[in-house]
């Protein structure tokens, strides 16, 4: 088997994992991608994948979706998400690997930061807007907003089953925002979009394999070896 299509179901598998245990594994996944595809066509192959898994937790988590609060961010991380893509259009492959290395390294250390202390982003509007756009910015280039989110949703004192909804619609949205915008910077086209689709399979394994690690692995454990490998990976990519 081509050495490609091998990394491209392991990262298929770990995206259901991803979505179907802890979370978290996202800025794990796209490093994984670069090994193997180049540049924005490594985030091209990814959303489709990440899309579809998506749909699978929005139709789980249909019920107790706070509109208003999702729609709020929705509208400003689609300003970040098109920003996101006007910079992916200006660099080149080597920049984008060194920007995705950074940056899920500053979205691994905020995750760990935020775990530990109690901050907020509502300070002023222009904060919590800034936060929104930065979100869109960094889940377009690097798909690792996963921790602004997470604080600009649990802001709003959301019960815990309109919290899990909610973040999940977000999500799934969010991606279908990226789709066009990939499509017009030429990252995503039919073959990257059936590359990403051939993996489906390993997608559902690793759905399966979430939903049935999530019941027997310790969580922390769990994040906390997720956490090592992205720091491996980012410095694979910041070194290469």
């Amino acid at each position: 088997m081509d050495n490609s299509i091998l990394v491209l179901h392991v990262a298929a598998m770990l995206s259901g994992i991803s979505k179907f245990s802890v979370g978290g594994m996202g800025a794990l996944i796209l490093p994984l991608l670069l090994l193997a595809f180049p540049g924005q066509q490594a985030l091209a192959i990814l959303i489709p994948m990440f899309l579809v898994a998506d749909l699978l937790t929005m139709v789980c988590y249909r019920k107790n979706i706070n509109w208003k609060v999702l729609l709020r961010l929705l509208a400003l991380m689609a300003v970040g998400c098109v920003l996101g893509a006007v910079l992916m259009n200006s660099i080149n492959t080597h920049q984008f690997a060194r920007i995705i290395g950074l940056t899920i390294l500053g979205m691994l250390l905020l995750s760990i930061y935020l775990e530990y202390n109690q901050t907020q982003i509502r300070t002023s509007s222009l904060a919590q807007s800034s936060s929104g756009i930065f979100a869109g910015f960094i889940s377009m280039t690097a798909n690792s907003a996963g921790p602004i989110m997470s604080l600009y949703l649990l802001e709003e004192k959301l019960g815990k089953p309109s919290y899990v909804s909610t973040r999940a619609w977000l999500a799934g949205m969010v991606n279908i925002i990226k789709i066009p915008l990939l499509v017009s910077i030429g990252a995503l086209n039919t073959q990257t979009a059936l590359l990403s689709l051939s993996a489906l399979p390993s997608l559902l394994l690793g759905a399966w394999l979430g939903y049935k690690l999530l019941k027997r692995i310790s969580f922390t454990q769990l994040t906390w070896s997720v956490r090592c490998l992205i720091v491996l990976a980012a410095g694979s990519l910041l070194l290469n």
